[in-house]
């Protein structure tokens, strides 16, 4: 929108100048100012027009910020219910609360892993930590229940 209309106020200064400059008119002194207050209010558009491209610039890098930012919480809140899965495994006694622990095990080191991976992806973490989340991943219990 505002490309369209400083481009118009262009094509209106070339006008009125050609006009200003081929004709000996009365209206020369009002072209001439007509020139003069386009010209100002075409650099005036453009320097808004880079103020709100530098506001576009810093709301979209704040949203980046707040999604990296989001993307490592999650993580980290995954990382927490998995050792609170394992936690909870070391303390249950019943075979049915440990068939469940081991489940918990499993979807809680599933959730971690996809969220180290996503991170991996868009370059947020080092490889080395991922690489060493993702070996971790076929923890002894899961050798023992599967007897591999």
């Amino acid at each position: 929108m505002a490309t369209g209309i400083i481009l118009a106020t262009l094509l209106l200064i070339v006008v009125l100048f050609l006009i200003s400059r081929f004709s000996n008119s009365p209206f020369k002194d009002i072209t001439q100012n007509i020139i003069n207050y386009s010209v100002q209010l075409i650099t005036l558009a453009h320097s808004k027009i880079r103020l709100l491209n530098k506001k576009l610039a810093a709301k979209q890098k704040l949203l980046k910020s707040k999604k990296e930012l989001s993307l490592v919480n999650q993580i980290d809140k995954a990382h927490r219910e998995l050792e609170q899965a394992r936690a909870f495994f070391e303390e249950a006694k019943d075979p049915a609360l440990i068939d469940y622990a081991i489940y918990a095990i499993e979807a809680a080191e599933r959730k971690y892993i996809y969220l180290l991976k996503i991170a991996q992806q868009e370059k947020k973490i080092d490889d080395t930590l991922y690489k060493l989340q993702e070996s971790r991943q076929h923890t002894p219990l899961e050798t023992d229940r599967f007897g591999v």
